[in-house]
């Protein structure tokens, strides 16, 4: 059995990657949303595989032309496996903050849930 270990709320994983333009991809809760991801058995590879940015760059361009009043947008992966949500930063916050470790401790008790999974921040 898994245990979460809360010191990898602060811990950041950076990748950088071959575009056109400047990127800089950052994870953030690495260690907990690996485990999201191992519960569900999707390989950190795959998913960094489906949002690489050299694929998604009309997506994510489209996707930014038709953000809603928040400024958020979503945008489904060029292979169709994830949808990608923005978030403002005081999201961000309670997000990594509160929500992961919840969701974690959630879906170790309730594999079959219906709530939506998140993957990556």
């Amino acid at each position: 059995k898994m245990i979460l270990d809360e010191r990898a709320l602060s811990r950041t994983l950076n990748y950088d990657y071959s575009v056109p333009f400047h990127l800089k991809i950052s994870e953030h809760c690495p260690e907990t949303t690996r485990k999201l991801r191992f519960l569900d058995q999707i390989a950190t590879q795959d998913l960094v595989k489906s949002l690489h940015p050299r694929d998604n760059v009309a997506s994510i361009h489209a996707a930014g032309e038709s953000a809603g009043g928040s400024g958020s947008f979503f945008f489904l992966s060029n292979d169709r496996r994830f949808i990608v949500k923005t978030i403002s930063k005081s999201n961000f916050k309670t997000l990594t903050e509160d929500v992961i470790p919840k969701l974690y401790r959630y879906f170790t008790q309730y594999e079959s849930s219906l709530l939506c999974r998140i993957y990556a921040v």
